[in-house]
């Protein structure tokens, strides 16, 4: 499964319709090849601090400017993944089991384990198989 989430063009207009007194938004094409997971980390950071340097130009005080960096650092989860082989699976996990099991949804739940244990489990139906497959 890949996690194709392409904002339509009613969600960009409902996005430009929010007016706050300070408002960032970030949009980042992500690849979803593990290989290509430093990448996608880095092109975030890029686009954050572009964001910060904006904001700043713009006279937004310090104390928002925090505020926002650390939301940016909060929303980088990819970081706590690495180069993890199963980021293409679960791009850093489930919103909703992250917000269930850590009461954050931003927080990347890990199932590590379990994509291991079901890619052996797998790998030793696949081995039977192909032994019963060639003992008949």
């Amino acid at each position: 499964m890949l996690h194709i989430d392409i904002p339509t063009l009613a969600e960009f207009k409902a996005l430009a319709q929010v007016k706050g007194e300070t408002c960032v938004s970030l949009y980042l094409p992500t690849s979803h090849l593990g290989t290509d997971a430093k990448v996608n980390r880095t092109a975030f950071k890029d686009l954050a601090k572009e964001a910060l340097s904006q904001l700043r130009e713009a006279g937004t005080d310090k104390k928002k400017l925090s505020v926002f960096s650390e939301r940016f650092e909060h929303l980088a989860a990819w970081h706590k993944c690495g180069d993890c082989a199963f980021i293409p699976v679960c791009a850093g996990g489930c919103s909703t089991a992250s917000h269930i099991e850590l009461g954050d949804m931003n927080t990347p739940t890990c199932h590590k384990p379990a994509f291991e244990s079901a890619l052996i489990s797998l790998a030793h139906d696949a081995a039977s198989n192909t032994a019963a497959f060639q003992a008949a």
